[in-house]
């Protein structure tokens, strides 16, 4: 079975596991893969790291490392992106209806699996409306000339 990956995170996939490139399905935002009676969409999701994606699969999301119950990922470790979290959190995935259910990559929360409405409510890293309260919570900087008026 081919390793579906996002196409920023497969020379990455390749020099820590030694898979070679023909073991390899390098996918973009938004492709599509048949499974049977499954057609799962594939959503570049940076932040934590470049390639980070998630899997939408009807209205089941396999978040892995990007959203968690009441969390998300880290953006702390090499190729993290305290920003590109911002925006895929906030204009990605919590534009998914609310009823899709959230099964995450890790079990931090109350729960094991949430709906994004849920997490919408309930979760503060969705809560955050703009980039630079975003910052703030992550421990970033705002960006030289920010303040400038």
């Amino acid at each position: 079975m081919p390793i579906y990956v996002n196409k920023l995170e497969a020379d990455g996939l390749k020099m820590v596991t030694g898979v070679s490139e023909s073991d390899l399905r390098r996918v973009d935002n938004e492709e599509h893969l048949k499974l049977g009676e499954l057609d799962i969409t594939f959503l570049h999701t940076p932040g934590h790291t470049p390639g980070s994606q998630c899997f939408l699969i009807g209205d089941r999301l396999v978040a892995g490392d990007t959203l968690f119950v009441r969390g998300c990922g880290r953006v702390d470790l090499p190729g993290g992106d305290p920003e590109q979290m911002y925006y895929t959190l906030t204009q990605r995935l919590a534009k998914l209806p609310a009823s899709t259910v959230l099964y995450p990559g890790h079990n931090y929360g109350p729960t094991e699996t949430s709906t994004i409405g849920a997490e919408l409510e309930l979760n503060p890293y969705l809560r955050i409306r703009s980039i630079d309260d975003w910052r703030q919570l992550m421990g970033y900087p705002a960006p030289p000339g920010a303040d400038d008026d």
